[in-house]
């Protein structure tokens, strides 16, 4: 749609015959003169359209006095922020002086900072401003401040929009922003899952990435035997040896930390604002079909979680402050995606602006902001950091966990321990003869537990002797009465000895009395 105001075609063609604007019109389709644009046939002089000689002028300087038929300067300072011609300064002062109503509404001039009462009005006012100075020096009566009536003669008004404004880039545009009052920001409050399974360790991986573990560890495994078994004597023997070698190392080797992140997706709230709308589908890129806007209230956020209609609740930092202090047992957050803070808006150009701003750094530094922080926004006894304590995690949901540990080492301890029974037993069985031993239960104890600390201490002097001596005490500690073959080029040539599972393997039967 096209909008055209009457009049203003031939108010372009002013400007060629105005003494002033003709010769720079000419420097300007020249090139000459960078100070002025030329857009639609309009002169600019930066952001201030040219205004030729002519009654719009006049027209201008009225309405702009008249909107609130403020002082000279304060005119001027208004005209000059959109309009430019050369006598601009001279046409306000005399505008100003002949001001009817500035002249009988307002007193003459005085010394700055001294307050004088208005005349006695002669007719009922109809709209009124009322005020109060204070802190003023006490009179003799003992006043200190002055109640102030003003009749609103004028229809200027310095309006601001007073609550929970977020201060965002693209809103300073059009307004003016004070001082931030409060922190703001956009968190995604989500409901406290109990999770107390005993299998919830196994929780973050799936039954494909289980599978896809294990044929990992299996590959590893050998990759790892068919590296090392060459050149490291670990990874030799027999094949038992060798694998229960490799599926140590490589079990061990899977103890790292790893993150796993999961998303469903389901519908997201957001309190009813088209800012937060528009930040969740443009800045986080969440389907906006899945995005839903209802009622900014408490009852409602409640009765949406519990229904199940939505998974995630988005609010600003104050909301999701007060909203946690009271249900902190049953919803959580996550990290605040942080704004320019909330402040007041005011018109563009607005002189009290800035005073509300310096009122607010102020409080802010004289530590007022953080008191009624604090006391609007307390929260909720059983939420109190000095009343509860964080919450921790419990057996419930590891002692599954603990249970497969436990019992694997219980296993391995049974199966060394009857292994050294057995052992002990041969031993016994081996030397009976030659002694006399009582066969009471604690001293049969307690030869166990002598056969085991030489054991040990001879398998450590072990690793120290030469070949010939470590093949020897293994055919005397595994000996006893049953068949074992030793090679003596073995002993030469490898210094390795074969176990007697490979003797029988082989074939060869000698007993140790051949030896």
């Amino acid at each position: 749609m096209v909008v055209q105001v009457p009049g203003f075609n031939s108010f372009r063609d002013l400007f060629d015959s105005d003494p002033h604007f003709s010769e720079i019109m000419a420097a300007v389709r020249e090139g000459r003169n960078s100070e002025f644009v030329l857009v639609d046939g309009f002169l600019f002089r930066g952001n201030q359209l040219c205004i030729p000689e002519c009654s719009l002028r006049l027209q201008i300087i009225k309405e702009i006095h008249g909107a609130g038929h403020v002082g000279r300067d304060r005119t001027l300072q208004l005209v000059k922020a959109s309009y430019f011609w050369p006598t601009i300064r001279k046409e306000v002062e005399r505008y100003v002086e002949r001001c009817r109503v500035c002249q009988v509404s307002k007193g003459k001039a005085t010394n700055a900072g001294l307050y004088r009462p208005l005349p006695i009005p002669t007719q009922p006012w109809t709209d009124l401003s009322m005020d109060f100075v204070l802190g003023l020096p006490r009179t003799q009566r003992g006043c200190d401040s002055i109640y102030v009536v003003v009749d609103r003669f004028s229809k200027m008004t310095y309006d601001a929009a007073i609550g929970d404004v977020t201060i965002l880039y693209n809103r300073t545009n059009y307004v003016e922003f004070t001082q931030p009052y409060a922190e703001s920001g956009l968190s995604m409050i989500v409901p406290v899952k109990s999770e107390d399974s005993t299998w919830m360790f196994m929780k973050p991986f799936t039954t494909e990435m289980w599978v896809a573990t294990a044929a990992t560890f299996i590959y590893t495994m050998f990759i790892v035997w068919f590296l090392e078994h060459q050149s490291n004597p670990k990874f030799k023997g027999p094949w038992k040896d060798q694998l229960s070698t490799v599926l140590w190392f490589t079990f061990s080797s899977l103890f790292y930390a790893h993150n796993l992140c999961v998303c469903d997706i389901f519908s997201y709230n957001s309190d009813n604002d088209s800012f937060v709308k528009n930040y969740l589908t443009d800045v986080l890129r969440f389907p906006p079909n899945n995005v839903i806007s209802f009622e900014n209230n408490e009852s409602t956020y409640l009765k949406e979680f519990e229904t199940n209609h939505i998974a995630a609740l988005f609010l600003e930092r104050p909301y999701e402050t007060v909203f946690l202090n009271k249900y902190c047992k049953k919803y959580t957050t996550t990290t605040t995606y942080r704004f320019g803070g909330f402040g007041f808006a005011f018109q563009k150009g607005s002189p009290i602006g800035l005073d509300v701003s310096r009122a607010i750094l102020n409080l802010s530094e004289s530590g007022e902001l953080k008191e009624l922080e604090e006391k609007w926004f307390r929260p909720s006894p059983e939420c109190s950091t000095d009343e509860t304590s964080p919450e921790s995690l419990t057996l419930n949901s590891f002692w599954g966990l603990y249970l497969v540990y436990g019992s694997t080492s219980a296993i391995c301890f049974l199966l060394f321990l009857f292994r050294l029974v057995k052992h002990f037993h041969d031993h016994e069985e081996t030397y009976q003869d030659n002694t006399n031993q009582s066969n009471k239960g604690w001293k049969k104890v307690i030869r166990l537990a002598r056969y085991l600390h030489e054991r040990r201490e001879r398998n450590i002097s072990l690793g120290r002797a030469s070949p010939s001596a470590r093949a020897q005490d293994i055919v005397d500690e595994w000996g006893s009465s049953r068949p074992v073959y030793v090679s003596p080029s073995d002993l030469q040539e490898n210094h390795h000895v074969i176990s007697l599972q490979d003797e029988i393997e082989m074939g060869h039967l000698l007993t140790s009395t051949n030896k």
